[in-house]
């Protein structure tokens, strides 16, 4: 993912949709500082961080309802 994060960096202030970053505090398989490089590129762009306490990489399987609540929160936003 870093790759991918790195390739878009020069997007990243181009943004104005609002973004929502769910991650898990313990993910070993996505770094936590993943969510603060977001919220220092993304400065043109309404902005929510969702930091999971004690929660591994596997967030949409465990917490499923969270990330439905994240996703119909920005639907409300559109209308």
């Amino acid at each position: 993912m870093k790759g991918e994060l790195e390739q878009m960096l020069p997007l990243w202030q181009t943004l104005r949709v609002p973004i929502t970053v769910i991650q898990g505090e313990a993910d070993q398989l996505v770094p936590a500082a993943n969510a603060a490089f977001v919220k220092k590129q993304a400065v043109n762009a309404p902005l929510q961080i969702i930091m999971v306490p004690q929660m591994n990489h596997f967030i949409p399987w465990e917490r499923p309802i969270l990330i439905r609540d994240a996703i119909l929160s920005h639907l409300k936003m559109q209308k």
